[in-house]
Order: structure tokens, then sequence, then C-alpha cells
């Protein structure tokens, strides 16, 4: 069965997640050097965001604002293009549900003579 999800899209570009890494390291040694420290703790946990984003390419942020900057020919995503992503989930799950678990109803097909339309031409 496919996984289709829209959240799990890299929506930021190369040079964006290298410089994520880099400075979500420094900010890590800065926080694990200064953890007795609320600015310590906190440097921690933004160090942690930024190595997140670096590693996945996804911002949640970005994701919200509909910025992408992963692909250079489309800097914002469209509402359209949310739309057309869901569209395509839901014909995905219908496609893979087919066929259904219940069973198709049968009806008779024997019709009685005075029942039958009479074509005329």
């Amino acid at each position: 069965m496919a996984s289709c999800s829209i959240n799990s899209s890299t929506n930021v570009s190369e040079p964006e997640r290298i410089r994520s890494a880099v400075l979500g390291g420094a900010l890590m040694v800065y926080g694990l050097r200064n953890v007795n420290s609320a600015c310590g703790v906190a440097a921690v946990l933004g160090a942690a965001g930024l190595v997140y984003r670096a590693a996945t390419g996804h911002c949640h942020l970005y994701r919200a604002l509909g910025i992408n900057t992963a692909d250079s020919e489309a800097v914002n995503q469209s509402d359209e293009g949310i739309e057309e992503v869901e569209e395509q989930c839901i014909d995905t799950a219908s496609e893979d549900s087919f066929p259904a678990s219940d069973p198709p109803a049968w009806t008779s097909t024997a019709a009685s003579r005075s029942q039958r339309p009479v074509l005329r031409s």
C-alpha cells in the first residue's frame, strides 16, 4: 500500500540545510557547555530543531507559510498545489481499497414481458 503524506515533503534547499547543520552544531556545543543556565537549555532545544531541519530537509514554519526553497522553480507553494496533492492522496487511497470488502448486491435481471420497455421506431 502506498503511503501518501503531505507533511514529510522536502521544502528546504541544500545550502540552507548545510547552514542549519553548522549553526545547529555550534548552538549545540554552546548549549551543552552552559546546560545549567536557561540560555543553555534554550540553545540545546534550538539546536535540536536546526539539526532536525538539516537532516530531514523539512521546515514546519516553511510549510505553514507555503514556502519551498528546495525547488528552484517553485519558491512558493500555491493552495492549488496542496489541493492537488490532497486529491491524489484521496484517489490513491480509493484505488488501494478496491475491491471493497462488501459483496455486490444481486438483483434479478429477468423482467416480465409487461415490465419490459417497448421500443418503437
